[in-house]
């Protein structure tokens, strides 16, 4: 979300700098660019967005429990009235990071990231769990 904003600027910033360097060879321009946009590729695919029908405080507290539930150690969280940012990780110590955006009064946006790369499928029942949290404390 924000985090993937800030990756494509720094890709700029850093192709940008670069290209006095690298305007000497265009195949070797072409191919820097590939890898940097390859990198943003990944990290966009990684991230498993969801809206959630509830306000921002319910689904703050369904994170949580769905967290607790899954017995997932959390490392930091991170929330104003706006958005927030949970950082946890799985008992093998796989990073997650859950990031939660106000969208409107009775609807919320989930950002799910599973290790470095991603993982669909745990990202995926992350987000149902949370999802059945909402719905019990609804």
């Amino acid at each position: 979300m924000k985090l993937r904003s800030y990756l494509m600027k720094s890709v700029l910033v850093i192709t940008l700098l670069l290209s006095p360097v690298l305007t000497g060879c265009p195949a070797a321009w072409l191919a820097g660019a590939a890898v940097a946009g390859a990198g943003i590729y990944a990290y966009s695919t990684g991230e498993h967005s969801q809206k959630h029908p509830a306000d921002f405080e319910t689904t703050w507290q369904a994170i949580m429990l769905a967290l607790e539930d899954m017995e997932f150690s959390v490392d930091s969280t991170l929330k104003d009235a706006m958005s927030g940012k949970i950082k946890c990780h799985r008992a093998d110590k796989t990073p997650i990071t859950i990031e939660i955006e106000y969208d409107s009064p009775e609807v919320t946006m989930i950002g799910v990231r599973v290790g470095f790369s991603g993982d669909r499928r745990l990202s995926e029942i992350i987000q149902g769990k949370i999802g059945k949290k909402i719905n019990e404390l609804k």
